[in-house]
């Protein structure tokens, strides 16, 4: 698998630079390692990091996302995960599990923070039973807050 990161187009000033758009954390966060993480600060309203991972075949992947939370008048994590084949329409994930309180499926390829975490029920899984050869993780601002913001997505695995 390739993966990519950028600025969507059009995008307000206030997304980190290339440095916090994607990297691998060299260590482990929340019993991940070597979590692929993304970071923001004083993101506007809606503007985010994507993160695109694009396979040579048709895989049917899953992931766990670390870190979706919020913090009250700080920042609010939105993740959205959507899956592609061969270019057509974009594909939900087929299952969301969430690790606990602090994350919350808001549709079926969304989750939001709820409220603040640094363990396990900051966690949700996303599962493709259907063959995708691109997936795109956006992570965004769910408010207009000013705080340094960040998910890490791990264990990638696919059949």
């Amino acid at each position: 698998a390739e993966a990519s990161a950028g600025n969507r187009t059009g995008e307000p000033a206030g997304v980190q630079s290339s440095t916090w758009n994607m990297r691998v954390f060299n260590g482990t966060v929340n019993g991940r390692q070597y979590p692929v993480v993304t970071g923001m600060s004083g993101a506007e309203f809606g503007a985010g990091v994507t993160i695109t991972f694009t396979f040579s075949v048709p895989v049917q992947p899953s992931f766990v996302v670390i870190d979706i939370d919020r913090s009250s008048s700080n920042w609010e994590d939105r993740v959205e995960v959507l899956g592609y084949l061969a270019g057509g329409t974009s594909i939900d994930p087929d299952g969301i599990t969430v690790g606990g309180s602090a994350v919350t499926v808001i549709s079926p390829n969304t989750t939001r923070g709820l409220s603040s975490s640094t363990s396990t029920d900051s966690e949700a899984e996303f599962d493709f039973q259907e063959p995708v050869d691109t997936i795109t993780v956006r992570h965004y601002d769910d408010k207009n807050w000013t705080a340094f913001q960040w998910i890490g997505i791990g264990d990638l695995h696919w059949c």
